[in-house]
């Protein structure tokens, strides 16, 4: 298409995304070779087809009989991996056509110029080369003189979250063009039904636009013509490109087939695509047991583990973009003499790395300075990557790999390919972890609400009782929080909450698990505990909150605990153990509060 000076909402928004993709496609006319079947494809044309021959012919009183019988002769049955996947993709299918049924029935009055109508456009600009626009439109309708709308469906594709962002949309941008130089028609707005999100978008547009939308085209063609080297771009669409193994930037980096291919060649194939499958299948298990995992500290350090025997590298540092506070928090770093704790999304957004939300290696002296606030006055950093973990086009996290520990050579495209594999599955369970925390998580203090203290508790005394091991239990209440309350009001009281909770994280152990019980009333579990030792921690916690400087209504407050301490004798019921450090932390507000007692028979 490229040589013959034809593009397409496809062709174009290929070579923006990727201009080495563009070239196999269209210069070097790989597609029929390469080209994979996949089910999202098989699935949006088979409802597309259903759809236009619905508009062909609409039956005198349609139903939804009637989509499902058109949608059985146009159903496409390619790319799919069993007979499995494809009944669910079939049934996906039928609740995509439900949706345009509900949409058809409060629209159907609108007049319908043309459904599935094909264009071929000359576009000239200026004194640009000319060039033709080709495309096909879901549907045309009229509005009134020379106006009308168009009219897209939308199977799997997420609406986004601004409607501005659909204004630079280029497959509406073309579309405009189309009915424009075809028919002389002014599109007055654009109308896009998402269909899996049951969500229909209006966008407005003018004759105004079409002169601009005409450059703007007009500008990637002549980037297109005048490009020389159609270099990769690395994204998040890579892992699923179909040219994977010819690749030379994130891929085996083969020579591509064209032609009958020589004995050396497939015995090349063969011994490359071996490899590749040993190593999937080595990914595979490790983002299995990624996948599996919920807990944030173990799934961290498993994360840090396997990019560490993938890369070999000197230092790492995960950060994982924390929704409170609105900034990336320093998971765990290896390696760093000095690294930054934690930065804000502002300062990600103004990087210029990291803006762009792409994987990307750094190796010069300028991209080490941009970067360089991750590890402030940290000077051998000699190169490395930066890996986004994006999820649902959501970030969640950022990955930094430096330092390779047997040669400075930066990673291969074969590396890259098997980075963003794994970086999309560490990426989903990260945020699959973070709504875990979330649901287990008090919202003020963020210690573990009393459920999950009750489940954890029953846990550990399982464990307890298997290896006979100590366990012991804090009962916490701050001494005189009504009187903060109604002094300052409630506002000031979650503020001292949360400073409480924080004394708490600061002063325990990693294995040491503390719950908000309720109203002010903490509770720690102290696995591998005995009441020494707990009564040591506890009144090591009592001090350090009785030395906080709590600022509560602008002023310097002395605010105290009570702490009750139990060690469980592996006999008693669950209740009875917590009820035995209640007793405990009762006994200490009656001996004057700001004391730890320790619960006797």
């Amino acid at each position: 298409m490229g040589k013959e000076n034809y593009y397409s909402y496809t062709s174009l928004s290929i070579y923006q995304r990727c201009p080495q993709q563009y070239k196999f496609n269209y210069l070097d006319c790989l597609t029929e070779i390469y080209k994979l079947p996949r089910p999202q494809f098989s699935l949006d044309v088979s409802v597309h087809n259903t759809i236009s021959e619905f508009f062909a012919s609409p039956p005198n009183a349609p139903d939804l009989k009637v989509l499902v019988e058109l949608l059985n002769r146009n159903w496409i049955s390619e790319g799919y991996s069993s007979p499995e996947e494809e009944m669910e993709y079939r049934q996906l299918a039928l609740m995509l056509l439900e949706n345009f049924y509900e949409f058809w029935l409060e629209e159907k009055s609108e007049k319908i110029f043309a459904s599935e109508d094909c264009f071929r456009v000359r576009i000239a600009s200026g004194d640009r080369r000319p060039f033709y626009l080709v495309g096909k439109i879901d549907r045309i309708d009229l509005i009134a003189g020379k106006n009308c709308a168009i009219v897209l469906y939308k199977t799997l594709e997420n609406p986004p979250a601004q409607v501005d962002i659909l204004a630079k949309d280029m497959q509406t941008q073309i579309y405009c063009l189309g009915v424009y130089y075809k028919y002389g028609l002014i599109p007055e707005k654009i109308i896009v039904y998402y269909l899996a999100a049951r969500k229909k978008i209006v966008l407005p547009r003018s004759a105004e636009q079409i002169n601009k939308i005409t450059d703007t085209i007009s500008l990637l063609v002549g980037k297109i013509n005048n490009d020389k080297n159609f270099n990769a771009r690395i994204g998040t669409y890579c892992s699923s490109c179909n040219y994977l193994t010819i690749c030379p930037s994130i891929g085996l980096n083969l020579p591509a087939i064209s032609g009958q291919p020589t004995k050396s060649e497939v015995q090349s194939y063969i011994s490359r695509l071996s490899q590749l499958r040993n190593d999937l299948d080595s990914l595979h298990q490790q983002t299995y047991q990624i996948s599996a995992l919920l807990d944030y500290d173990l799934l961290v350090e498993k994360i840090l583990d396997v990019f560490q025997d993938l890369s070999r590298v000197e230092k790492m540092a995960l950060y994982v973009f924390d929704d409170y506070s609105g900034s990336f928090e320093l998971a765990r770093a290896v390696g760093f003499k000095t690294i930054t704790q934690r930065f804000s999304y502002e300062e990600f957004q103004q990087n210029s790395f990291l803006k762009t939300k792409e994987m990307k290696q750094f190796r010069q002296i300028t991209e080490r300075a941009v970067l360089s606030f991750l590890w402030p006055g940290e000077t051998n950093v000699e190169q490395g990557i930066v890996i986004p973990l994006i999820a649902q086009e959501q970030i969640v996290g950022l990955l930094v790999l430096a330092n390779r520990k047997y040669f400075r050579r930066q990673f291969s495209g074969y590396e890259l390919l098997l980075f963003q594999i794994l970086s999309n599955q560490v990426a989903t369970s990260l945020r699959n972890s973070r709504l875990y925390n979330l649901a287990i998580s008090d919202g003020l203090t963020r210690l573990y609400i009393q459920r999950y203290f009750q489940q954890r508790l029953g846990e550990e005394m399982a464990r307890s009782r298997r290896y006979n091991s100590p366990l012991s239990l804090l009962m916490l209440d701050i001494d005189g929080f009504k009187r903060i309350n109604d002094t300052y009001g409630h506002q000031s009281g979650d503020e001292v909450l949360r400073n409480i909770a924080r004394v708490i994280r600061t002063n325990i152990r990693e294995t040491d698990i503390p719950a908000r019980y309720g109203g002010e009333e903490f509770a720690i579990i102290l696995p591998g505990t005995n009441l020494a030792g707990a009564q040591s921690l506890a009144e090591h916690l009592r001090q350090a909150v009785a030395e906080y400087p709590f600022m509560v209504g602008e002023k310097n407050e002395k605010i105290t605990i009570s702490i009750g301490v139990a060690e469980w004798d592996k006999k008693c019921a669950q209740s009875e153990f917590i009820r035995s450090s209640d007793e405990a932390l009762y006994q200490a507000k009656r001996r004057g509060k700001n004391c730890v007692v320790l619960f006797s028979q």
